[in-house]
């Protein structure tokens, strides 16, 4: 009698022979948190826009209560020729998203599945198993020192699975690494920004538009409103900032789940006068050369993206002194440090910047230069490119 078990498993083979050989060449499928992850998108759009060899497109697997869905975002990958699709999750693993993941990657028929950030992975990595990808390519991207127990767990199991990962700096390669996953897995490409262009509004027109005085300062907070990236370190600094100057305004750019709270207390502290929330624009970094400073208080990947965007538009930057961070700013050479959570420390360098305008300026000059030469968009996207061309 024939062996039944055999028969299914060399039937299995044969299908998964046949889904091998039909794969597109040079066709990748993006998956991304959302087309409102500020940071992935930003780094997506650099590679759209530089490589015509591959042939991209980009599923974003958003919550249910994310109602908006990045229309600039979805508008720009469109016009390069780029399908986009939304699969709406209602908790963090959806059986029905992921069927939604499945069909879309099945469709495409790509060579290579990229995972872009937490929790894609698990989309992309089961996706890609089903659909008989060859090659699965997971990032790591967030500088937070500590998950949840399940996040830990799975990004150490997709990175075992994955055929390469993308880490944006060495630090977070190594402590990767330490936790006991292959080096030779991991490809580290710095967050590139591109160059800055020529803002839309005048400085005049833009303190004229918020309504403030025309010797006003302005300071700057860009990334999603979550405790990771310690928004509220921030407001306390502009409300300690207040003691010495009352010229000093804070505009914070960016959505998110604790905006209430943080609303709650820009009022407790009694600083609305001087600290603005300005909600999502996609023009925000046509507005970067009229700050005086950007500040980064936060652990969260995405806020690399924003200090590679100030370096581009030589603003100097004040940030947390995370090990990502450190990969990327040298303190007092082109950029200001502190300890995570010293507000205090935020204010006195923002403090300098404003008083010793020479000393901001050397560092942003410094930051600029570090930034042509290593985190260009040119260089991020050609650095993705030669990772593609070896995997396919």
């Amino acid at each position: 009698m024939p062996n039944l078990r055999l028969e299914r498993v060399a039937a299995a083979a044969r299908s998964r022979i046949l889904r091998w050989e039909t794969v597109v060449k040079n066709r990748i499928v993006h998956l991304i948190p959302s087309f409102r992850s500020a940071g992935v998108v930003s780094q997506l759009k650099i590679f759209a826009s530089r490589e015509a060899e591959f042939e991209s497109h980009v599923c974003a697997i958003p919550t249910a209560d994310e109602t908006t869905a990045g229309e600039g975002a979805v508008n720009f990958f469109k016009s390069r020729g780029m399908e986009t699709y939304v699969a709406r999750r209602r908790w963090q693993f959806d059986p029905c998203a992921w069927e939604e993941v499945r069909a879309f990657v099945k469709r495409l028929n790509p060579s290579i599945v990229h995972a872009w950030a937490y929790p894609t992975e698990v989309y992309g990595w089961s996706a890609a198993q089903a659909c008989c990808v060859p090659r699965f390519v997971v990032s790591f991207r967030s500088s937070a020192a500590a998950y949840d127990g399940l996040r830990t767990v799975w990004d150490r199991f997709a990175a075992n699975k994955a055929d390469a990962v993308v880490t944006s700096g060495e630090s977070l390669k190594k402590r990767h690494v330490g936790r006991g996953l292959s080096a030779e897995k991991f490809h580290v490409i710095g967050n590139g920004a591109e160059a800055a262009s020529e803002p839309a509004l005048t400085r005049g027109q833009l303190l004229a538009d918020l309504g403030l005085p025309e010797n006003s300062r302005l300071v700057c907070f860009a990334g999603r409103l979550c405790r990771r990236n310690r928004v509220k370190d921030a407001i306390w600094a502009a409300d300690l900032l207040k003691v010495i100057r009352k010229d000093v305004h804070l505009l914070i750019f960016g959505e998110g789940s604790h905006e209430e709270r943080l609303r709650l207390f820009r009022e407790h502290v009694q600083i609305e006068d001087l600290t603005h929330f300005m909600g999502w624009r996609d023009d925000w970094r046509e507005l970067l050369p009229h700050f005086d400073a950007v500040w980064s208080p936060g652990t969260g990947g995405g806020q690399l993206n924003v200090i590679a965007e100030a370096a581009s538009a030589g603003v100097p930057v004040v940030a947390a002194e995370i090990s990502a961070v450190q990969d990327v700013v040298t303190h007092d050479e082109t950029g200001f440090l502190v300890p995570t959570g010293d507000r205090a420390g935020i204010a006195r360098w923002t403090l300098r910047i404003l008083d010793e305008p020479a000393r901001g300026r050397r560092v942003a000059e410094a930051a600029h230069a570090r930034w042509a030469e290593r985190f260009s968009a040119e260089a991020c996207a050609e650095k993705y490119a030669a990772l593609y061309r070896k995997l396919a």
